[in-house]
């Protein structure tokens, strides 16, 4: 079974482009992906495909927290 880390890595190169390219991936997946040129709606949609993937819920409140 594919790593945590992996499985995230195939959601972003599956799921997130730039400008209909893909995503330069860097190393360290604690680069936010805004940095990388993906839209913040991009971002909070990516967000769902992520909750589905891992089974997890994000609260609103707790994401502003920041």
């Amino acid at each position: 079974m594919p790593s945590t880390e992996e499985r995230v890595k195939t959601l972003i190169n599956d799921n997130l482009k730039v400008d209909g390219q893909p995503l330069n991936l860097p190393d360290d997946l604690n680069t936010r992906l805004t940095e990388l040129g993906v839209s913040s709606l991009d971002v909070v949609a990516f967000g769902k495909v992520v909750a589905r993937e891992f089974n997890i819920t994000f609260y609103a409140r707790r994401l502003s927290e920041g």
